[in-house]
């Protein structure tokens, strides 16, 4: 494995990981924590998360 495929491996499951983490931990803030988030602002971070995630896993599948 080289260098570059070792950083996409890297980068892709970073991405991922982020992204399930702030789809998973969102909407349990929104539900209970001591200030409610805006619905549209939730799922544009859900949204968001998404996209993470593809962006990851199409990173991942490139090499």
């Amino acid at each position: 494995m080289t260098r570059l495929q070792r950083v996409r491996h890297l980068l892709a499951g970073t991405m991922r990981e982020i992204g399930i983490l702030v789809l998973v931990f969102a909407p349990l803030e929104s539900t209970f924590g001591e200030r409610s988030i805006d619905a549209g602002l939730l799922l544009a971070v859900m949204a968001v998360s998404i996209v993470v995630i593809g962006c990851g896993i199409l990173i991942e599948t490139k090499d």
